[in-house]
């Protein structure tokens, strides 16, 4: 997902059903700054909010699910969003569940590597049908440096490669009640 702050992972279910398909979960948050564009209003999620939720799950199912290579950068190079109900994107009381429904729509590698992916998506937010989602990315044709030597020798894992260790029982939220 190339994430580090968990208040920006919103994938929170993957699951790969065959060679070319996968299902994935997002909860998209009520408030946040970046990804909520006001177009639809404030009692709306914003369409770069499906789209960032729509990212990580490919992301998460090229590397997770393809195999393709933690080091390998692949650059967008085209999306498009397709929403068949505006209302869909409506803001409930809780976070909204966007079910990801996804095929690899072409795939192409040379030299024994990976060089395009391109993805449709099925979407649907708290169980209404949302619309559709393209998506293909390309690797360049040569590494992308890292910016600085020192970022090449101190690279850090993605995070659905760091372990991740049980420190406490979870919590569970209450409400504080004044007398």
């Amino acid at each position: 997902m190339h994430r580090w702050a968990l208040s920006e992972v919103f994938l929170c279910d993957s699951h790969r059903t065959d060679d070319t398909h996968f299902t994935a979960a997002a909860q998209l948050p009520l408030s946040y700054g970046y990804f909520r564009d006001r177009s639809g209003g404030e009692d709306h999620h914003g369409t770069l909010l499906v789209l960032e939720g729509c990212r990580q799950a490919v992301t998460y199912a090229a590397h997770v699910h393809q195999g393709v290579r933690r080091e390998t950068t692949f650059m967008v190079t085209s999306w498009g969003l397709g929403i068949d109900d505006a209302t869909a994107l409506r803001c409930g009381e809780r976070p909204g569940e966007l079910h990801i429904g996804g095929h690899i729509t072409h795939s192409r590698q040379r030299g024994g590597r990976l060089r395009r992916l391109a993805f449709a998506m099925q979407l649907s937010l708290d169980a209404e049908p949302l619309g559709t989602l393209t998506w293909t990315s390309a690797a360049p044709h040569r590494p992308v440096p890292p910016t600085t030597p020192h970022a090449a020798q101190h690279r850090r894992p993605i995070a659905f490669t760091v372990p991740a260790t049980r420190a406490a029982d979870p919590v569970t939220p209450r409400t504080r009640r004044t007398p």
